[in-house]
């Protein structure tokens, strides 16, 4: 049960920092997603460092990776906004955006989360060190 609260509580917390940047940095669902790819890479970065750094040193922090990894950030991270997105421009006729919201959604976070792995398993080396 406390693995489940810690999923929820770092939820609330991801979906809600989410909301936030979205009502700010999204102008129309008619114009390309930047906020979602926004945080998408964020997420995804975080994700990557969490990986290199908490995941590798501290492998009994369960809680600890559940409450940030599934819960803060997979609120924080947006796929299924994405999906609608895709849905949205598909509707709408948009196939360029279609096509650029693809590559972009999937290839940037890819790159950030390898980036954020080698700055995590940096942050490991350094501090054995």
């Amino acid at each position: 049960m406390a693995h489940a609260a810690a999923v929820f509580a770092g939820g609330c917390i991801g979906t809600l920092g989410r909301h936030s940047v979205m009502v700010h940095l999204h102008p129309s669902p008619h114009a390309f997603p930047w906020a979602i790819v926004t945080v998408n890479m964020i997420g995804a970065m975080l994700l990557g460092v969490l990986g290199g750094s908490l995941f590798a040193s501290r492998p009994e922090a369960v809680t600890l990776r559940l409450f940030l990894g599934a819960g803060v950030l997979g609120g924080w991270t947006t796929y299924s906004a994405i999906v609608v997105g895709l849905l949205t421009f598909a509707h709408f006729g948009s196939w360029l955006l279609l096509s650029l919201n693809i590559v972009v959604a999937s290839v940037l976070p890819f790159m950030a989360a390898s980036l954020g792995l080698v700055v995590g398993n940096l942050i490991v080396r350094t501090g054995r060190s």
